[in-house]
C-alpha cells in the first residue's frame, strides 16, 4: 500500500534585509531532525534583476507597459516554479515534506499600480 505523501506549502514574505534567507538556512539544519524534508521556491525578483533587468526600476518610472509586462514573466515564473517543486517533493512517498516559497505570487500585486493585478 502507497503511503501518502504529506506537502505543507508556506510562503515566507518580507522586505530586504528582513530575515528570510537566514531562516531558510536554518530550516535546512533543523528540519531533517524532524523527519520533515524542505524545498525552496527562490525568489522571482532576484533572478529577474541579477538575470539581465537590473535597471527595474527605472523600466517602472520610463515604461509601464513594458514594467507590467515583466512583472508578469514574474508572476509565471513564480507559478512555474513553484509547481516543479511541488511535484519533485511528491516524489518522496511517505515523507513529509514541505515547500517553502520566497515570497509568494501576491507579493507583485503590491509593485503594481491599482486594478492592474
Amino acid at each position: 500500500m502507497k503511503k501518502e505523501n504529506r506537502v505543507k506549502e508556506i510562503a515566507i514574505v518580507g522586505g530586504p534585509g528582513g530575515g528570510k534567507t537566514s531562516l531558510f538556512d536554518y530550516l535546512a539544519l533543523e528540519l531533517p531532525k524532524h523527519e520533515i524534508r524542505g524545498f525552496v521556491v527562490e525568489e522571482y525578483a532576484t533572478k529577474f534583476i541579477k538575470g539581465g533587468i537590473p535597471d527595474i526600476a527605472e523600466i517602472a518610472k520610463k515604461d509601464p507597459k513594458k514594467y507590467i509586462e515583466i512583472e508578469r514573466q514574474m508572476l509565471l515564473t513564480h507559478l512555474a516554479d513553484r509547481k516543479n517543486v511541488k511535484n519533485t517533493a511528491g516524489v518522496f512517498d511517505g515523507e513529509k515534506c514541505a515547500v517553502f516559497c520566497d515570497r509568494g505570487g501576491m507579493d507583485i500585486k503590491s509593485y503594481l499600480p491599482e486594478g492592474i493585478f
